[in-house]
């Protein structure tokens, strides 16, 4: 569907393998231990001392109904998404909010960055493995 990827690499001292896609944006992780995709990361801006940091995404996404891209603020993306009467929506820590959705979390993060970064999807582990 999203064709074959710019790159992959092995994450040395890590459990994935990176499947990175330049021109979308997007960094899949796959585990080692399962060969399941574990993790989804759209850039909205490259993160320079990341070197597997793709080009940016070229459009805007929708999460918990309001849409954001890179000129996007994160605490106004967040309180935006409360307000819209979101629900399991935290503020984790200084340029991180995070929304959980049963078996995913999605992450937003403007670490680097005044504004947003990346929105990450991650799966989460079921007990006992």
């Amino acid at each position: 569907m999203l064709g074959a990827p710019t790159r992959a690499e092995e994450n040395p001292g890590n459990k994935d393998r990176l499947f990175v896609w330049d021109s979308l944006g997007l960094v899949v992780y796959e585990s080692h231990a399962t060969g399941k995709i574990d993790e989804i990361a759209f850039y909205l801006q490259s993160i320079a001392d990341r070197d597997f940091s793709p080009r940016t995404l070229a459009g805007p996404l929708t999460v918990g109904g309001v849409k954001v891209d890179a000129s996007s603020k994160l605490d106004a993306v967040g309180h935006e998404i409360l307000r819209q009467g979101g629900k399991h929506v935290l503020r984790l820590a200084f340029g991180v909010w995070t929304l959980h959705y049963g078996s995913f979390d999605v992450t937003l993060e403007e670490i680097d960055s005044p504004t947003l970064q990346t929105v990450t999807v991650t799966m989460a582990t079921p007990p006992g493995q």
